[in-house]
Parts: structure tokens; sequence; C-alpha cells
């Protein structure tokens, strides 16, 4: 190829792919991230946007100065050969970051890392007079450096996004009333009441109420904690029984600080997952490409030895492949679809088993109160109150349905005390000096709850669910609810199980209803009254056989098992345990997405390899054409400039495929 139309070709080239990462820096939407609900989260938001403006900019600078010296050079070989005075210092001055780094990780890991072979290829094109070689070079590393500053920004603003448009509020007491707060609001020294399944949000002391805590996330302890008066609780774990008055001892900005902080640091993980897919086979061939370079030196000189270094291509894998990721995630996110921890998109590839929680996830959100059976000198308004008065500080969706009823009739819920929550069973709680129990028939039997066994909630037909109310050792009431399936569930059941996916419901409901709901979607396995642990165990025993599992729940017993599974799928509004413990969160609050999500999964797996082979495959061919056709350092740009189009090509279609795709 003419040396004229390598010029033109590379400076096109170059200056294509920065305008188009500068032009969609600028029309990124501003007001998520820079001017978030939560205040608390803005200086946070800001901290990280100065720590990515900083290295964008130190980058922007260097590619810079290496654009200035292709122009330079290109306009010295063509022009003025006295510009290449000025030229040849700025090439080498814009190389000084390429040497620093490749000294850097040999000195830290004692590796080889593919920076070296740059480094190698600017000194044999500037010592053999292929100066605008060298150009290329520089400014190719700088625009990978770019892409992935850019990859990393653009997962971390969608992440912040969901923080700063979901304002959180807790339970602050004032003059022994409970007002709801703003999370933001609450200081130092003020008292919060936390109840059984909630995340405490605060660093604190107990100074009233004692309950059983989870902090296995933050400290590694398997077995949960007994807290009472006087001990210290941590932010970020969970009461899973029992009611605590904390006294904050650490500002709410705090804790959101280290909550954020630990998204943010998956964000980084998975840049450096990114980074580390994209140039790992880059590195592992940079002993070999020295090793061929040198045998090329003794057989072919210096401009044989320098063709040969110009054939390692790893900046185009560090260009195209986070391009192909970028492009991804947007579509992604276009689609109401938060990532929050990239790796889940190569894992979920891998995914051959998905396992739905059957409550909240497979049916609506809400179930309805269809009848209150009675029991003994109870009404049906006595027992709803007390079940209203039980599940007042709850969220998930039986209590939501109960609560709803208690209002409709005009119910207020009456002061209750010292409610204990019994993971997978239901709920312990003293009210005017009673004991109630609520919750399953498992829960009751345990209890040594005597029930009627003739009563019409009995039947075994039925597929609604039963909630029991005991109070002080005898049944009150059984509340029964039906829980509709999700509209978009049956067309998804059916598209996932034509993409040969083995499809598991878990439920702590009763095996009636689990059953019927199973059948009637065409689904084979499924276990009822699964307790959190029996979820886990369950996720455990697939992942044995060999599945690849993906779980997607929406509650606080669903955490253990979403940890287990190798990628946990959650939908905004669920419980905060659920969406802390997903990897990806629906943002439409439905599962309407999750084919469109596989169907992502399997195209970006597609497209990483074509990409891979796309930037690597043309650079093996230039090493054999140095060897057998004594092909020099132009030819070998030439063939970098056909890697770097097929590469960013590759990475731009299925964002072009989405975009004709879309009504």
């Amino acid at each position: 190829m003419p040396l004229p139309l390598i010029i033109i070709g590379s400076s096109i080239t170059v200056a294509g792919i920065a305008s188009w990462l500068h032009k969609k820096k600028k029309k990124q939407p501003t007001t998520p991230v820079t001017t978030p609900k939560n205040h608390v989260i803005k200086p946070l938001v800001e901290k990280h946007q100065q720590d990515i403006r900083q290295r964008r900019q130190e980058t922007d600078k260097d590619l810079q100065v290496s654009l200035l010296a292709m122009g330079t050079t290109g306009l010295g070989w063509l022009v003025l050969p006295s510009l290449l005075l000025i030229a040849i210092p700025l090439t080498l001055y814009s190389s000084a970051p390429i040497f620093r780094d490749a000294w850097s990780y040999w000195r830290e890991k004692r590796k080889l890392h593919s920076s070296i072979i740059d480094s190698v290829a600017v000194i044999g094109t500037v010592a053999t007079g292929y100066y605008f070689s060298a150009t290329v070079v520089n400014s190719m590393y700088f625009l990978g450096q770019k892409v992935l500053l850019k990859t990393e920004d653009n997962a971390s603003q969608n992440i912040l996004e969901l923080f700063s448009d979901t304002p959180r509020h807790v339970w602050l007491l004032q003059d022994g009333v409970e007002v709801e707060t703003l999370f933001e609001q609450v200081k130092v020294g003020h008292t919060v009441v936390i109840y059984t399944g909630e995340s405490i949000p605060f660093d604190g002391s107990v100074v009233a109420g004692t309950a059983t805590v989870d902090q296995h996330m933050l400290t590694g302890e398997a077995q949960p904690q007994e807290k009472t008066v006087g001990d210290e609780v941590f932010a970020s774990t969970v009461l899973i029984a029992g009611q605590l008055n904390i006294r904050v001892d650490k500002a709410g900005k705090d804790t959101v600080a280290a909550q954020i902080g630990e998204v943010l640091q998956n964000t980084l993980d998975f840049k450096s997952a990114v980074e580390a897919r994209s140039t790992r086979v880059a590195n592992q061939l940079t002993l070999p490409t020295l090793a061929l370079s040198g045998i090329a030196l003794g057989k072919l000189g210096p401009v044989g030895a320098t063709a040969i270094a110009n054939c390692n291509f790893s900046d185009i894998v560090r260009i195209t492949i986070p391009l192909g990721v970028l492009n991804h995630l947007k579509i992604a996110a276009q689609q109401g679809i938060l990532i929050k921890d990239g790796r889940a998109l190569e894992l979920l590839a891998e995914v051959n088993t998905v396992v739905f929680d059957k409550t909240g996830t497979l049916t609506q959100e809400k179930p309805e109160v269809t009848r209150i059976h009675t029991c003994h000198s109870f009404d049906e308004n006595q027992v709803l109150a007390l079940a209203a008065t039980v599940e007042h500080h709850q969220t998930h969706p039986v209590a939501r349905a109960i609560l709803e009823i208690a209002a409709q009739r005009g119910i207020k819920p009456v002061s209750g005390d010292h409610i204990h929550y019994e993971l997978g069973y239901g709920i312990r709680a003293r009210i005017q000096a009673q004991t109630i129990l609520l919750g399953s028939q498992r829960f009751m039997e345990s209890e040594s709850v005597p029930l009627t066994d003739h009563a019409d909630w009995h039947d075994t037909e039925t597929s609604h669910s039963l909630v029991y109310l005991a109070v002080d050792g005898e049944l009150a009431g059984v509340i029964e609810l039906q829980a509709k399936t999700r509209p978009e569930i049956p067309d998804l059941i059916r598209k996932l199980q034509k993409s040969n996916l083995q499809l598991h419901i878990l439920s702590g409901d009763q095996v009636q209803p689990t059953r019927q709901l199973a059948e009637s979607l065409g689904i084979k396995h499924y276990q009822a009254q699964a307790l959190p642990q029996d979820k886990a165990r369950y996720i455990e025993t697939l992942q044995a056989k060999g599945h690849k599992v993906c779980f997607i729940g929406d509650g606080i017993n669903d955490a253990i098992a979403m940890k287990k599974a190798e990628v946990a799928i959650s939908m905004a509004g669920a419980t905060t345990v659920a969406t802390d413990a997903a990897s990806i969160v629906l943002l439409d609050k439905n599962l309407q997405q999750l084919g469109t999500l596989f169907d992502l999964a399997k195209g970006f797996d597609r497209n990483i390899k074509s990409g891979m082979a796309w930037s690597l495959l043309p650079g093996i061919v230039g090493i054999g054409a140095v060897f057998l056709l004594h092909m020099r350092v132009y030819g070998a740009v030439s063939l970098y400039l056909l890697s770097l189009g097929a590469g960013a090509a590759n990475s731009a279609l299925p964002l072009l495929k989405h975009k004709r795709s879309k009504p």
C-alpha cells in the first residue's frame, strides 16, 4: 500500500474513533448522574466522576500528542522533511507512557505485558526510519486506554442511577413516635427502628430490643448473631428476626458511601475483567512475538524484526473488545436492564438452568385476599387487625396484601412489640400481652397449634395460599390469598424452553399452589415449602450435577440462593436484600426482558469471540508474510488498519442490529 494512503487511512481511522467517543461523551444525559435525587449520593457521584475525568484528561492529552506527532510525521514525509526534526522528538515524548507502563508491569508482577511489544515496535520503527508507524502504535495504545475508561464510566453511571433514583426511607423515633424519614435526613445520635427483613442502613448501637442479625456478608460469620441493648450493629447487615432501636453512630452518607463503594468496586472489577479478557491473549503472545522478532533480526535484519513487532495487534484487542462490551451494556440499558456486574453477562451465556422463586416473581407482586376464615370466638375484623399489626412494617407481597385489605375496611393496626421473624416460617409477636403467630401451616405445627382437620380451607383442590393466625396457642383464623401469574410469564417460559433451558420453581408456599402453577406453565421441576437454606441446597445440588444456574428472586428468603447461583437476577422494587444480592436488575419491574437478556448474553459471547479473531488473525497472517514474503513495516501497518476496521465493525454490529430491530 502506498505511503500516502496509509497516512490518510490511519489518520481517518484514529480520528474517526476518537471523534465517536467524544460525541458519545457529549450526548450523555447529565441529569441522572450529576444531579441525582438523593443528595447524599451526589458527592459520591461527583468524586467518582472527578476520578474518571482526571484519568480521561491524561489519556486525552497523550492521545492528542500522538495524533499531533502522526500529523507532523505525515506532513514531513509528504511535504516538508524538516518537520521530521520536530516529529521524532514528539513521537518519543508521546511514547513515554508506553515505556512507563511496560516497566511498571514488569516491576510489580515480573511478567511481560503487551506494552513491551509496543515499546519495541516504537523503538524499532524510529531506529529504522519508519517514524509514521511509531505514531500509529502510540495512537492506538492511547485510544485503547480511552475506550476502557469509557466502558468503566458507562457501567458505573448506570449503577449510580439505580441508587440516585431510589430514595430510601427509615423509621425515625421522635418523642416515642415512629416517623418515616428520608435516609439522608438521619444524623448521628438519632434513633431509628429496624424491623424484621430490613437491612440495617447505619453503623450504630442497640438502645432497645432484641433481634437476630445476619452479618455474614460483612464479617464472614456463618451463624446469625443475637443482638441486644448495648451491642454494636453494622450497615449492610440484615435483621432476620426481631426488632431493634438503633442509635446512629455514623451519618447516613458514610454508610451509603460504603454501599456504593462496594458496587463501584464490582464495576472496577468488571473493567479489570474486560481488560484481562481482551489483553490476556495479547500478553500470552508477547514472549513468542519477542522470540520471533529476535529470529527475524538474525535472518531479515532490523526492518524484519520491527515488522514482526508491529504484527502484535494487542492495542486493537484493547480497543475493539471493550467497544463491544460498551455497546452491549448500552443495549441492555435501553431494554430496561441494569447489569451491575458485567461478568454476569459472560456467565449468563453459559447458564443452562433457570430457577424461579414463585411468589412475587412468577406471580404478580401482590396477591389478593380472597377470603378470611375464622375460628373459635374471633371474627374477620379481629383476625385482620391482628395480622395487619404483625405485618405493619413488613414489605413483602403478602404483608402488602393484608395491609391493603385492612385499610379498605378501615382497620388500623394496633401497637405491637417484640416482633420476631422466623425466617421461612412466619412472624411471632406480642400484642397487648398476647402471643401472636402468623405464618405457614408448618409454622403452626412446629409451635404445636391445634388445627381443625376438616375445615374448608383444607380443600386439597384449592390453588390459593393460606396464612394462619394463632393467638396464645389457639388458631384464630386463616387468611386465603390468591396470586395471579404475571401476564408476561407464559410466553417467557415457552421462549426459554425453546432455548433448551431447564426450568425450576422454588417456593416457600404450600405444595398445591406451587404444583398447580408449575403444571400450568409446563415446568416439570419444582419444590414447595422450601426454607431459605433449602433453596440454597437445591442450587448446590443442581451445580453438583453440572448445571450452570441463574436464580431469579425478589425476597429476603431468596438472598442465600442468589449468592449461590452463577447469575442472580432481581427486579427493581424488590427487597433491598434481593436487589443487593442480584448481579442484574430488571428496571421495568417485570420479567418481560428476561428472554431478551439471554439472547443478549449469547450474542455478547459470539461477538467477543469474533472480535478476538478479527483482532488477532491478521497479525498471525502478518507474521507469516514477514518471514515468507519479506513484508516490511508498512505492510504490517496496512494489516493493522484492516484488523482495526474489521474489529470496530464487529463491535458495532450488535448496536446497529438493535437499532434496526426497534419499532
